[in-house]
């Protein structure tokens, strides 16, 4: 039973992480008064985390079985991505909101793949 508790509890750290570690880009996105910003990349970081910690623990945590996951992430986070990208006539737009999607998405799977202290993958 404790074990369960120790999981859960990592799991709540790497999206913690991956939360923090976004929510500077989307500050200064909704800052600046971009189309994606304080909303957005917080929750796409902490969707890719939990994507990762879900698929690890049902899959396991095998270096082939990881790459697959990054996989599907990076493939995912780049469709909501293209949905950035506009265009009015000649002009195209949203390439930067697309491409800092893009980021924040692999820094929430990074945060979803790193080992905790307590030594759970």
């Amino acid at each position: 039973m404790l074990g369960n508790w120790s999981n859960s509890v990592d799991h709540l750290v790497h999206l913690l992480v991956a939360f923090v570690l976004a929510l500077p880009i989307g500050w200064h996105r909704a800052r600046e008064e971009y189309s994606a910003g304080l909303r957005t990349f917080p929750l796409v970081a902490m969707a890719a985390c939990g994507f990762v910690q879900t698929a690890k623990s049902v899959l396991g945590a095998g270096a082939a079985t990881q790459a697959s996951i990054l996989q599907d992430v990076i493939i995912g986070v780049g469709f909501i991505g293209a949905g950035a990208n506009m265009k009015e006539g000649a002009v195209a737009t949203g390439h930067a909101t697309a491409a800092s999607v893009w980021v924040v998405g692999i820094i929430g799977a990074g945060s979803g793949t790193v080992t905790t202290i307590s030594g759970s993958s």
